[in-house]
Order: C-alpha cells, then structure tokens, then sequence
C-alpha cells in the first residue's frame, strides 16, 4: 500500500527534452577526432564559455532565490521555507564563487595554503585534494534528491518544489556521475592494436563542465518558474 501511495504521488507531465539534445550534440561533436574534440575541449576549457554560463546562471538563481526572500518577509510563509529560500540562494553563490575560484585569475590573488593543497592548485575548496575524488558521489546525491523532488505531484502547498520538467537537467548529470564512479570502481579495460587500454579519471569526467552547466541552468529555471508561480499567488491572492 506504501508504494502504490508513493507511485500516486508520482508527476505524469512531461519533462524538458533540452539536456538530451543538447549532451547528443556536445558528446556527438567531441566524437570526432582530432577537431571536434579540440572544439568541445576548448569550449568546457578553464574561463571559457561553460564555466562562465554555469556562474551567470548561478548567481542569477542565487539573486532570484534571495528576492523571493526578501518579498516574503513580512508574509506569513512559513519561516522554514523563507529560510530554505535564503539558505538555497547563498548554497548558489557559493557554488557560483567556487566554479571561478573566487575571482582568483580575475583579480590576480592566491592563497597559499589552500592552493598548495588544492588539486588544481586553485584557490577554492571543491578541489581540495581529501575533497576532490569524493565530488561526484555528491553530485549524484544532489541529483538523485532533486529528480525525486521533481516527481513529487505539485499543488498550492509546495509550490517551491522542482517542477517535472526540470527533472532532465538533474537526471542525466546525476547518471552521468554514477556511471564514471561505476567505471572508476570497476575499471574497464579494452584491447587496442598495439596495447591495452584502461579508462583513466580524467577521460570518464572529460565531459563535467558540460554537465555541470546543465545543473546550473536547472537551477536558474526553477528560480525563474518559482518567482513566476509565487507572483501569480500574489496577484490572485492565493494562499
């Protein structure tokens, strides 16, 4: 009964199709060798374009989150979701702050103790050498917790949670994670003319800044969606 219950809960609408087309063009593009690789390459590449989409996206969700706090102050939301609002918009920041190592390369700045033992020698903490290796786990908890969110049938009472539609941009880098740990756990290797390959780390995550601005832009459309039903709320006075 417990599961039946569960499964009736479950949203039937359907879900953005973007994160599938646009990973099918990236990965398509990065198949080819030796210029389509170089294309993508440079394109997920340190300060180039993914990288900065994924912080603009970021920090927008970040300042919409935090406007949707400060319009609910003196509602009578309740204080937990408020909060959650203001807590969901600094985790953003964060994130966004942490993809640019703190504006380290804009500002010319370091950190000594944190770069030396960071493992890009960068001023930030997700790369901290006994952070690092342990970073896709989180990502694939972080992702498994959303899609499960985005399932959730939606109504006036919770209408702070992630649509269906978004459930895509959270899925497919979540699965994208679980499959590198998978291979990195239990490492394939393949026969090749002359030697024997075996996937290396940095060839199972060649793909991350890609997926990791898809997470960004989810993040940044349920911002954009959650103002848009809370105005609606405001305007039919709606509880």
């Amino acid at each position: 009964m417990r599961f039946v219950k569960i499964c009736s809960q479950i949203d039937v609408e359907k879900s953005n199709k973007f994160p599938f087309v646009f990973l099918l063009i990236c990965y398509w593009i990065g198949s080819y060798d030796d210029l389509g690789h170089k294309v993508i390459t440079r394109l997920q590449s340190e300060d180039f374009i993914f990288e900065w989409m994924t912080v603009i996206f970021l920090t927008l969700a970040s300042i919409f989150l935090l406007k949707i706090f400060l319009s609910f102050r003196k509602n009578k939301l309740s204080k937990i979701i408020k909060y959650f609002f203001l807590a969901l918009s600094i985790f953003f920041l964060f994130w966004a702050l942490e993809e640019i190592s703190w504006g380290q390369r804009i500002f010319n700045f370091s950190w000594e103790y944190i770069s030396q033992n960071n493992s890009q020698n960068e001023v930030n903490f997700h790369n901290l050498k006994f952070f690092h290796s342990h970073l896709p786990k989180i990502y694939i908890v972080f992702c498994s917790i959303v899609c499960f969110l985005c399932l959730i049938k939606k109504n006036k009472s919770n209408i702070f949670l992630p649509e269906k539609k978004l459930l895509y941009f959270f899925f497919l880098p979540g699965l994208y994670y679980l499959v590198g740990e998978l291979i990195i756990n239990f490492p394939i290797s393949y026969q090749g003319v002359h030697n024997t390959y075996t996937f290396s780390r940095s060839n199972i995550f060649a793909f991350q800044e890609i997926n990791e601005f898809l997470l960004a832009l989810g993040a940044f459309l349920y911002s954009i969606n959650l103002t848009r039903k809370i105005k609606y709320q405001k305007v039919h006075n709606t509880p």
